[in-house]
């Protein structure tokens, strides 16, 4: 049976700041993040703010090429989601910038919050690896507001 488990904004931060600590170490370091709408915009920019860089956003289920080329500004860009669950999402990002770009000029990677052992996109890193199905219910998905917003901020930067 599928459990339905619901994250609190504590959780994101620790997840935020397990990703940033791995981020310092990635070579090379992204000089771009573009959160993945609409789930992964809270985390894209929660991770943007912890390093300090540029945020875009994009919406995978419009094809719209003008994202894409205005990344050709940039060398190292880092794509976020919050959740990597079945892996078609991560899969069609690299399909997409495999088709626009070569590696010697542009590097991309991926990043979740929580990615699944079943996911059929192996590849980017991710704060949290689980080996079941249960349902995720990001803090965002409440429609409540955060309780310590403004600390939850002061602690990533």
């Amino acid at each position: 049976m599928v459990e339905k488990i619901e994250l609190a904004w504590n959780d994101v931060e620790n997840y935020i700041s397990i990703l940033a600590e791995r981020m310092k170490n990635q070579c090379p370091f992204p000089d771009l993040i573009v959160g993945i709408q609409y789930g992964g915009v809270v985390p894209a920019l929660l991770l943007a703010k912890a390093i300090r860089v540029p945020l875009e956003t994009m919406h995978m289920s419009i094809d719209d090429m003008s994202l894409f080329h205005k990344l050709l500004g940039y060398h190292n860009v880092l794509f976020v989601d919050d959740i990597n669950d079945s892996g078609d999402t991560m899969s069609e990002i690299c399909d997409r910038m495999k088709d626009l770009w070569t590696p010697s000029n542009f590097v991309f990677s991926v990043a979740s919050l929580i990615k699944r052992k079943s996911s059929k996109y192996r590849h980017g890193t991710c704060a949290v690896e689980v080996d079941h199905q249960d349902w995720f219910v990001f803090p965002w998905e409440h429609n409540e507001p955060p309780e310590r917003d403004s600390d939850m901020y002061v602690k990533l930067k």
